[in-house]
């Protein structure tokens, strides 16, 4: 029999994957979302939290689990679509063994820093450089100065 505690905890995680199978970007296979319902379940399991950051990613860090270097194998369960993009610089150190704690979220920032944005490509938000065609394909015509190279002249 299982617990009403327990019982809560397997529908959170369940309530976590619901998410990836109806995201309009992409399309999860039942067999995707049965692996990342199980990879969700031996994480919690198998690891402590470690925080969370603004954006409801989770972070956790092994019990026992060592990599080759010997330090404890870091792991991030995404809020949403599972995209490396969404972990912001102050976890990113952490979760690569830069930092030994994530920086502070609330630390002063300067002036030439910018607020986190997950990638873009493929959205309408996508950037496209003059003269592609999802900005019109005009192109600045070129200066006529260009003289190819051609070999032995």
């Amino acid at each position: 029999m299982i617990r009403p505690a327990k019982r809560q905890r397997i529908a959170a995680c369940f309530a976590r994957m619901a998410p990836l199978w109806h995201h309009q970007r992409f399309r999860v296979a039942p067999k995707d979302m049965a692996m990342a319902f199980l990879d969700t379940f031996f994480i919690r399991l198998t690891r402590r939290r470690a925080g969370q950051d603004r954006f409801g990613n989770t972070y956790w860090e092994a019990k026992a689990r060592r990599d080759v270097q010997g330090r404890p194998i870091r792991r991030v369960l995404y809020a949403g679509v599972p995209e490396a993009s969404a972990v912001p610089p102050e976890w990113w150190g952490w979760i690569h063994h830069t930092t030994a704690a994530p920086l502070a979220e609330d630390a002063p920032r300067r002036a030439w820093q910018k607020d986190h944005l997950p990638n873009l490509t493929g959205t309408a938000q996508a950037w496209h450089p003059p003269g592609h065609d999802a900005r019109g394909g005009q192109r600045p015509p070129t200066a006529g100065d260009y003289e190819a190279w051609t070999p032995g002249r």
